[in-house]
């Protein structure tokens, strides 16, 4: 049910054959966004932490886990173009709106993503845990593949609230972000069950998840203990230490 850490074969597939780095952010999304610009790149957590990226193209902007060519080209392509396609329908119905949750809500709820809008979230999820040196689902890889037609991510489009503080102080900024990988867990028994990521391009952030069932939680205890003994101990500590609010609001996790 997981495939191991190991960001030296494909993460999908596990081929060793032309590896490749997976963009963060999709390139194409970037170019629209922002055209020609120069790029910089910040961590939130290190505010004095810059690093220039020449183009989009630039490594600095690709996942350290690796795909092979055929599945960065032919394999995962058409749910490349169908995020190309939903999340430019996305800014088409949404960047001119003022924002409030009523008239966000209902042009979000008009929204339609196609199936492979949902496995290229899958593509995403499964690089970031593998980045972060955890055991991916093989789920999220098999139906990224569109080898499987069990769907096991969950979307939700929102706007990002740290883009909103920041263009309320400069209306002009052009903003992109990713989150790494949080862990939901049970807060009486501490077992992870959710992993959840974030995507922002300009005002949209697209929040994404994979949930574990019992029997997926009690795999991931059996094949991996230390990892499942990793997120028990975090998800323990959040409960003793919440997240401050910002940190929540940052997430996509605000109220």
């Amino acid at each position: 049910m997981f495939r191991p850490p190991n960001t030296s074969v494909c993460v999908l597939c596990g081929s060793s054959e032309q590896l490749s780095g997976e963009h963060k952010i999709k390139a194409s999304a970037l170019r629209q966004e922002f055209g020609d610009a120069s790029l910089t790149i910040g961590v939130p957590d290190e505010p004095d932490s810059l690093r220039h990226a020449q183009s989009v193209k630039s490594k600095n902007l690709h996942f350290r886990s690796r795909l092979c060519a055929a599945c960065n080209s032919q394999r995962t392509q058409p749910a490349d173009r169908a995020f190309e396609k939903f999340h430019a329908e996305v800014r088409h119905r949404l960047q001119s709106l003022p924002y409030s949750d009523e008239a966000w809500n209902k042009a979000i709820q008009e929204l339609d993503p196609h199936t492979d809008v949902f496995r290229y979230f899958s593509k995403l999820l499964a690089c970031q845990l593998a980045d972060m040196g955890a055991p991916v689902q093989s789920e999220l890889c098999t139906f990224a593949l569109s080898q499987a037609n069990f769907n096991p991510i969950n979307i939700r489009v929102q706007q990002d609230s740290t883009f909103e503080a920041i263009a309320s102080e400069w209306p002009d900024v052009q903003y992109a972000a990713h989150g790494g990988v949080v862990v939901f867990g049970n807060k009486k028994t501490y077992c992870p069950t959710t992993f959840y990521s974030t995507l922002t391009i300009g005002r949209v952030q697209y929040c994404f998840e994979a949930r574990l069932n019992l029997l997926g939680q009690l795999q991931l205890a059996l094949e991996f203990p230390v990892f499942f003994a990793w997120c028990m101990k975090e998800v323990w500590l959040a409960t003793k230490r919440p997240i401050a609010s910002e940190k929540l609001a940052q997430l996509g996790l605000g109220t």
